[in-house]
């Protein structure tokens, strides 16, 4: 009997590593055809003299180039013969750290996501308790009516907060776990201090570009459901469990994500009255991952 479980526990591995041997081309190609999407945008760019790129477009370059910064390495190891299939075993162990949504499955995408938020906020927590015992900012309980206006009540509070370069290790490194600016838990570990406030500071730059695109506006973003979930999981706006098998609750989930966002765009409209540091972008990113968005049965 337990012979018969081992040989069926390693049938079913081998046929998992088969599929996803096969999967590998063609996720190479998504990604290939977006590379030269965006590739023949860049030349469109420099062609017509440097006209000013849509937003859209500017999401889709950089989201490109995320892209192949987090699978260069494993397309160099699995094209070096002498290395055989050891790239397959380690990025089958690890595809939410090594490949691309062009490589995920639909469930994979909502398991990573899970998985993303549960280590942010963790960090969050651990940014929180920094924040507090700084008395820098005093957050407390964040349920019922006072999670509803969280972190708008906070921005006063977040205008204590120093620059980056003053902060310790420890809160470099919380602050860049909660954010999202690591592909995986070893990087927020291991990565230097200056690399992690760089990450920062390129953080704090894209998005405040793309909150130029809505900030000062009178009318709500428009932006497709897709774009929201990206926008709002930039931002700190847990959406792992936005999903839904009907219309009426993918009605409900989109709802919800843009009144997140429009929230985030009077945040930004307050910090640009208030001159305040860019870094308190990313203090509130840190302490929204401390909130689920979910929708009440």
């Amino acid at each position: 009997m337990l012979q018969r479980i081992k040989t069926s526990a390693i049938g079913s591995s081998a046929s998992y590593f088969i599929a996803f041997a096969r999967n590998v081309p063609k996720g190479f190609y998504k990604l290939f055809v977006e590379s030269k999407d965006v590739f023949r945008l860049k030349l469109n760019y420099v062609s017509n003299n440097n006209k000013s790129l849509t937003r859209e477009e500017l999401e889709k370059i950089r989201s490109n180039s995320e892209s192949l910064r987090k699978v260069g390495i494993f397309f160099v190891l699995q094209s070096t013969p002498i290395i055989g299939m050891l790239p397959y075993f380690v990025a089958i162990k690890f595809p939410r750290q090594l490949l691309t949504h062009h490589f995920w499955s639909e469930d994979q995408k909502r398991s990573f996501l899970r998985e993303e938020f549960k280590e942010r906020r963790q960090h969050a927590k651990t940014l929180k308790e920094l924040l507090e015992q700084e008395g820098v900012i005093k957050i407390g309980d964040l349920s019922g009516e006072e999670a509803k206006i969280f972190p708008l009540n906070l921005l006063s509070s977040l205008t204590k907060i120093s620059s980056l370069d003053t902060q310790s290790e420890k809160h470099i490194r919380a602050l860049a776990g909660a954010v999202g600016v690591c592909h995986s838990q070893f990087m927020v570990s291991a990565a230097p201090t200056r690399m992690l406030r760089r990450w920062l500071i390129k953080r704090i730059d894209e998005i405040l570009l793309d909150d130029s695109h809505f900030v000062g506006t009178s009318s709500s973003p428009q932006l497709n459901t897709g774009e929201l979930i990206e926008y709002c999981k930039r931002r700190g706006y847990d959406c792992s469990e936005l999903r839904g098998n009907d219309n009426h609750a993918m009605e409900d989930n989109d709802s919800l994500l843009r009144n997140n966002f429009n929230q985030w765009i009077k945040q930004a409209e307050e910090l640009r009255t208030q001159n305040s540091l860019p870094s308190i972008v990313l203090y509130l990113i840190a302490l929204n991952t401390l909130q689920s968005l979910k929708i009440d049965s």
